[in-house]
């Protein structure tokens, strides 16, 4: 049944394609099969910032999960994940402050610890602004949203 409270969102649950029992399958299965799933919540605002994150990176690879809050194409922000993730897997640590040039292509980005809504630490992936930048006072003003603290 589709959540009445929500009729501008389109995701699974609140469009009525799957129910909450459903959704719990299916990310159960995901992280069974893979170790861990995404999910995008859209911004309410456009031009605010998302939450794109992942679940079960913690109890599959012993990391904190990662989150994008920059409003881009989710296959995007999907694929930087998969990246990531797969570093973690060959060993990598990802911590709070780390600048890596691993991720995309000729360009940093920076991992930044933070709480997502739930109360839980996650690593924020703060992505490059048009310059290349990703320290805060630097960026591009759209771009520095992406920390949490300004």
């Amino acid at each position: 049944m589709a959540r009445k409270d929500k009729t501008d969102c389109e995701c699974a649950l609140c469009s009525g394609k799957m129910d909450m029992q459903e959704l719990d399958e299916q990310s159960a299965q995901l992280i069974h099969r893979y170790g861990w799933y995404a999910h995008y919540v859209l911004p309410k605002v456009a031009g605010e910032m998302g939450d794109y994150h992942t679940h079960g990176v913690v109890e599959s690879f012993a990391h904190l999960n990662f989150q994008v809050t920059l409003p881009i194409e989710p296959k995007e922000v999907h694929s930087t994940f998969h990246r990531v993730i797969n570093l973690v897997k060959e060993g990598v640590t990802f911590t709070d402050g780390l600048i890596s040039d691993e991720i995309i292509r000729d360009m940093p980005v920076k991992f930044v610890e933070t709480t997502d809504v739930f109360g839980e630490r996650v690593l924020r992936i703060i992505l490059p602004d048009h310059n290349g930048l990703v320290e805060g006072a630097d960026m591009e003003p759209f771009y520095q949203k992406q920390y949490p603290d300004l």
